[in-house]
């Protein structure tokens, strides 16, 4: 009887972690014309990489640090990017990374993720949306359209 007591308990867990990504709100943020806004979210999960740092680059160069389940607003120009995500220990030895280009089309709004299931992943991409995960944390804005140009 315990060991079904047990698994009845895991699998609540895990049903309740993986539903937990369908709670979404939409980013209350307009581009400013011309320009688009890139939301770049990490997604800790049920919490096992809280300790873990990620940091977003574009292009080379360093954008910015994003805290557990945290999420950011960057302004840019449209155009191509060499996006990356880089996960660190708490040691800062490097312990994942995901490394794509993609485009940023004008007056929109993209989202980019890096997320804890299991391991850390993402998919890789952009994607027209500004949908995040409801219990995610807003961080603030950047303003990359005088710092950073598309490739």
């Amino acid at each position: 009887m315990k060991k079904k007591n047990l698994l009845f308990i895991v699998l609540i867990i895990i049903l309740i972690s993986f539903s937990s990504c369908y709670l979404v709100d939409h980013l209350e943020i307009p581009p400013k014309p011309f320009n688009s806004i890139l939301m770049v979210l990490r997604d800790d999960g049920i919490g096992i990489g809280k300790n873990d740092i990620v940091k977003v680059y574009m292009n080379g160069q360093e954008i910015t640090e994003l805290k557990a389940d945290g999420y950011k607003a960057l302004h840019i120009v449209p155009g191509d990017y060499d996006m990356l995500f880089l996960v660190f220990d708490e040691t800062g030895a490097e312990e994942y990374s995901l490394e794509f280009t993609g485009t940023i089309e004008p007056e929109t709004v993209y989202r980019s993720a890096i997320g804890f299931k299991l391991g850390w992943m993402g998919f890789g991409k952009f994607f027209k949306d500004d949908a995040v995960f409801s219990y995610a944390i807003f961080e603030g804005e950047i303003d990359l359209t005088e710092t950073l140009s598309p490739k």
